[in-house]
């Protein structure tokens, strides 16, 4: 999809385990969005960047779709990771064998963390309240009601993509 940002312009394309309703409203947007555990990832996101090439890969996972994104990254790209979910599913994180992209290409890699910005999280809970409270930031959620025995299964069915969205097991009444 292409969206203006503070004057650049970008195409998201999104990769998950969607459900079908995900798919329908990341399409509704205009989200390229395919299915990595249904779909050829290296023939998905070729044919999701086209031509034009990968500007900026933002990385939660850690898995092989590194290695595909350092292929189709353009000369100065950026890859931004910002977690190891492969590691937490008990998969392997990734040693890209194309790693000499990074050199070659002259690609940016850095990682982020949110300790690194705690300092800030003061500013942005002030801006970032109105504007859920306004309805102009929209976020998903799923609840799911348990108690702590449930904290095992609901984690794992997390990394399975059974819900979307942000995750929270609530625990009685609070």
């Amino acid at each position: 999809m292409r969206r203006e940002t503070e004057g650049y312009l970008a195409d998201v394309i999104g990769s998950s385990n969607p459900s079908a309703s995900y798919v329908t409203k990341a399409r509704l947007i205009g989200m390229a969005v395919f299915n990595y555990k249904t779909q050829d990832k290296r023939e998905a996101l070729t044919a999701a960047v086209g031509p034009q090439g990968l500007d900026v890969y933002y990385d939660l996972v850690f898995d092989n779709t590194v290695e595909i994104a350092l292929d189709l990254l353009n000369p100065h790209g950026r890859i931004i990771t910002v977690g190891l979910l492969a590691g937490h599913n008990g998969g392997e994180l990734a040693l890209p064998r194309n790693i000499a992209h990074l050199l070659m290409k002259q690609i940016r890699w850095e990682g982020y963390t949110v300790f690194e910005h705690l300092d800030e999280f003061e500013t942005f809970w002030k801006e970032v309240t109105p504007l859920v409270k306004s309805g102009e930031l929209k976020y998903t959620e799923t609840v799911v009601n348990g108690s702590a025995d449930n904290i095992v299964e609901t984690y794992l069915r997390l990394l399975e993509g059974a819900y979307q969205g942000k995750v929270s097991l609530k625990l009685g009444d609070f």
